[in-house]
């Protein structure tokens, strides 16, 4: 796993730098719980990630569409009205098949085709985000 480093300046001060920077691609994070998705937003951008934060499936679809391939990961959580994570992975896939896909989901289910990888919740973020780098920098596991 990827760690943060730490160096120390001429203050003596310690600065970090994020663990999981220098990732080109944007991560769009899905989720109907608004307050889970600005903390999950925060803690992976504070890691160094690009992230863009899409309040359901159907607000991520619409920026999906209107992107330029800039994604490399989605982050959607499994139970949202109007459309599962799993619905949206297929809709995403069917997309762009090059984005990975990272189901969050409380009840795994049964069957995840169009998943890379399930994060069970509660997940701490450096579970998530080590996910998320690891489908970003798939050469780097």
């Amino acid at each position: 796993m990827t760690s943060a480093h730490t160096d120390r300046s001429d203050s003596g001060l310690q600065k970090h730098e994020p663990a999981f920077a220098g990732h080109r691609r944007k991560v769009l994070l899905v989720d109907d719980d608004a307050m889970l998705l600005r903390a999950v937003e925060g803690g992976l951008a504070t890691m160094g990630f690009a992230v863009v934060a899409a309040e359901g499936p159907r607000t991520a679809l619409d920026i999906l569409r209107a992107s330029t391939g800039e994604f490399g990961v989605v982050v959607t959580d499994f139970s949202m009205p109007g459309m599962s994570g799993l619905e949206l992975a297929s809709a995403v896939r069917g997309l762009d098949p090059r984005i990975r896909i990272v189901l969050h989901a409380a009840t795994p289910p049964a069957s995840s085709a169009d998943v890379d990888q399930v994060v069970e919740k509660p997940a701490c973020l450096s579970e998530l985000a080590s996910a998320v780098a690891a489908l970003l920098n798939p050469q780097s596991t």
